[in-house]
Formats: structure tokens, sequence, C-alpha cells
């Protein structure tokens, strides 16, 4: 069976990519037709190497002040929220060097292909339920990025106008001002260049919190994709005999035949999807564990519920939700090609003929051993590895706390 041509109609079908692709359009990422101004154009190509300079330098200034904190021992009682801000910037760059090493962004062209398939097909069941299944994922994606824009830009706010208005006391009464508490980063005399300060983080954090979002729901769409085909397969297949009397002149056989190649093309697209991300799934499930646990250990040092007790519990609530909707992403994978073993049983085989029965049999067999999304060269990821997870961070919080890291105060 030929692939169609991918081509400027194909590249149109974004339902389940378009939230996400708005998002890397931001980013320079995107790799595929989005305009037909020349000049657009011409700037984006020039682009992507704008907002990578903008997270690198981000990077490299956030360690730079953690070392330097470390070092001179100066806001200690900062330094596990700093800890988990550079973790969690140090997971954007495993995910991206992953996807950008190994291709990921490639896959596109599958969903995009496929979703056309599904729309020029008239079936009323597929085409109803990949419109739900898009729908559902663009607002998970779209709830992801408002709690990161909340979280994020809710700290600034706040803590800029608190800075401002500490400082006007300060200067009132003839008394030093202070630096803001903002992301820590390395910045030549903070208390002297408070609004440059102000500046810099807020330019920066609108890139960080479209990296987060787009480095999360590239691996993440191109999950949800295999799960929704491994489930309208299972819908054609319950629908067999409709579907080869309406498209293949009831020839059941031939219907198979195709149904086993598309099959194979899905085994294919999500093995080499797993091969593909499984070290940055490696990463996700480390990181994750430590950076929610470093977070939780500073929210428990607090006395009062303040503005970082606020922020680190709604930092907690951003990396909770992340954590569960990437296992839950890759846990639907193995669930579903489980799930195709009962579609078979649906199907009435036993009214096929001899042939047909032996190409049923090849499905069986293969959907006897479920597809999974694996955490490295460990086992699969599933919705326990997250429950897995939350105990993991449990045990680093304790770990903290016993051996006082999580009381570390300024001296």
């Amino acid at each position: 069976m030929e692939k169609r041509p991918f081509d400027r109609n194909t590249e149109k079908n974004t339902r389940l990519i378009g939230f996400l692709k708005t998002l890397m359009v931001c980013t320079g990422t995107w790799s595929y037709h989005w305009t037909d101004n020349f000049i657009l154009k011409k700037l984006y190509h020039y682009f992507f190497f704008f907002p990578l300079s903008v997270f690198g330098a981000f990077y490299i200034a956030i360690i730079m002040e953690l070392f330097r904190v470390l070092y001179e021992r100066d806001k200690l009682d900062k330094l596990l929220l700093n800890l988990g801000i550079v973790l969690d910037a140090s997971k954007i760059t495993i995910r991206l060097f992953f996807y950008f090493k190994n291709n990921v962004l490639a896959k596109f062209k599958n969903i995009m292909r496929d979703e056309q398939d599904i729309f020029e097909s008239q079936e009323p069941e597929v085409i109803e339920y990949y419109l739900q299944r898009a729908k559902s994922w663009r607002s998970t994606l779209i709830f992801l990025y408002i709690t990161t824009c909340l979280c994020s830009y809710g700290y600034m706010i706040i803590e800029i106008s608190d800075n401002i208005l500490v400082n006007r006391r300060h200067k009132a009464n003839n008394e030093s001002v202070e630096p803001p508490f903002l992301y820590q980063i390395y910045y030549p005399n903070p208390v002297e260049n408070r609004v440059s300060l102000y500046c810099v983080n807020c330019f920066m954090v609108t890139f960080i919190i479209l990296a987060v979002n787009v480095s999360f729901g590239i691996s993440t769409t191109c999950m949800v994709y295999g799960a929704t085909q491994l489930e309208i397969f299972q819908i054609r297949l319950k629908r067999i005999h409709e579907i080869a009397e309406k498209s293949y002149n009831g020839d059941v056989a031939l219907t198979l035949k195709t149904y086993i190649v598309k099959h194979q093309d899905l085994m294919t697209f999500i093995l080499d999807l797993n091969d593909c991300i499984r070290s940055a799934t490696l990463g996700e499930f480390l990181i994750s564990s430590i950076n929610c646990a470093s977070v939780v250990a500073d929210i428990t040092k607090v006395s009062d519920i303040g503005l970082d007790a606020t922020y680190s519990g709604c930092y907690v609530v951003l990396l909770i939700s992340q954590i569960f909707t990437y296992a839950s992403a890759a846990s639907e994978i193995k669930i579903q090609s489980a799930a195709i073993a009962d579609a078979i049983y649906e199907c009435e085989w036993y009214n096929f003929d001899k042939n047909s029965q032996k190409m049923i049999n090849i499905l069986q067999s293969r959907a006897q051993k479920p597809l999974e999304m694996t955490i490295g060269p460990f086992g699969a990821m599933t919705n326990e590895t997250a429950v897995m997870m939350m105990k993991a961070c449990y045990s680093y919080v304790a770990f903290m706390k016993d051996s006082g890291v999580a009381e570390t105060t300024v001296d």
C-alpha cells in the first residue's frame, strides 16, 4: 500500500497538532509550511537560532548563579527552588537534544498524512472519534500551557511588585535597597540594575515557557497519535465486513491484507518513536522525581503561606500534571495495542475463509505482545510508573529532611 504524497494540502491537516504547531512556530522549530508570505518565510528561516540562543543563555546563567550561591553561601534559603529550576531546564535540554539528534520532528508527516486519510475515508465513526481525541489532547496542552504561564508570570509579577514596594520604603528610610528574588540567573550588580533585571527575566521566561511546552508536547503528541491510530484500527477491524463491502467489493481477504500492512506501519512508527525518545523518557523519569522532591522540600521549610510557598505549590502541581500526562500517553499505547486482540474476537472471524483466518491469526499473534514506551533500558512507562515516581519523590524529600538539606537557611 503506497503512501500518499506529502504536499501542501497534507500540511493543512493539523487538528491533532494544531496548538502544538502554534507554539512551535513561535519557537522556530516548525519545519513545515505555515505561511505564504515570502518575507515571513525568509525571516523565519533565521528565527530558529534566536529562541535557542535565549534558552541557552538562560540555562548557562542559572547554572552560574547556582554555583555562585553555593560558593558565596548567599541566598541559601532559595537553594532548593533554584535547584528545581536548573533540573527543569536540564530536562528541556535533554528532550531537545534527542528530538533533534533522532529527527523526531519528521514524524509529524505521518500524523498529517494519516489525518488526511481519515477525513477522506468517509467513515463517520472514525472521524468523530478522531475529532474527539484531537479536541481532548488540544485541551490538555492548552491547560498545561496556561498553568505554566500562570505559574511563571504570576511569580514574576508578584515578586517585581513586592520588590518595588519594599525598596520604596527602604529609600524613604534611607536604607539600602534589595535585589529582586526572581528566577535566579547570574546578573552583574543586581541591586543597581534592578529594572534591567526585571526586563531580562520577563523576556527570557517568555521563551522558557514556550520551550517547556514545546519540548513536552512533541513526544507526548506522537504517543497520543500512536494510541489514537491503534484505537481507530480496532474500530475498523470490528467493522471489517461493512468496510470490505463498501471499499473492497466484498473481498475480506484483500481488506485484511491492507489492515496487516497498516498494523505493521503502526508498529514500526511506535517502535521507532520509542527508540528515538527512550533516553529522553529516562531523563523525564529521573529528573522529574528529583525536581518535584526539591520543590516539595522547599515548601516544607516555609513557616507561613507566602509568595514562595504559593509559587512552589503551583510549580509542584505543574510538575505532577506533566508526569501523569506523559505516563498516561505512554500507557495508552500499551493498552490499545493489547486491545486489538479483543477487536479480533468481535469481527466474526469464524465466518472468514481459511486464507482470511490465517491472516487474522497473524494479527492475533502480533497483538499478544503489547507495544510499550520504555524508560531507557528499564521497564515500560505506564500510569503505575507515575505513581512510582511520586513514591520516589517522597523518598527524596524524606532523605533531604533527614540529611538537613531542606533546613538550609542563610547564616
